[in-house]
């Protein structure tokens, strides 16, 4: 991608979270320059400012990951039921299943014992 100028902070930083994905969850500083347009001096001045802030982290070797920061950040969007939510229901039918009755449309005739 070529460098837009007049590109404001904001679109630079959130460019440089763009760059991550299901594929590529860490990024050496050239694949971010390279995937954000980005010159490679400035993605590193806010590769470094995010890391402090912990928007992104360091991996073992000379790539970036998004940072926790960026996970709890995402835990407070509202977006409907929550997991805990969803899954507590689920457990609670899995913890009743084996108390309740079940009876089958099956079953024809009920004998009863005298």
């Amino acid at each position: 991608m070529a460098e837009i100028s007049g590109r404001s902070v904001t679109s630079k930083v959130v460019a440089l979270f763009d760059a991550f994905g299901p594929d590529s969850p860490e990024l050496t500083l050239n694949e971010l320059s390279a995937r954000t347009g980005l010159p490679l001096s400035t993605a590193h001045r806010l590769a470094t400012e995010l890391v402090a802030w912990g928007g992104l982290e360091r991996c073992d070797g000379a790539g970036y990951r998004v940072g926790l920061r960026m996970w709890e950040l995402g835990s407070l969007a509202p977006r409907g039921e929550s997991l805990r939510d969803v899954a507590l229901s689920v457990m609670q039918d899995l913890f009743e299943g084996p108390r309740r009755t079940f009876i089958s449309p099956s079953v024809r005739t009920v004998r009863r014992s005298t």
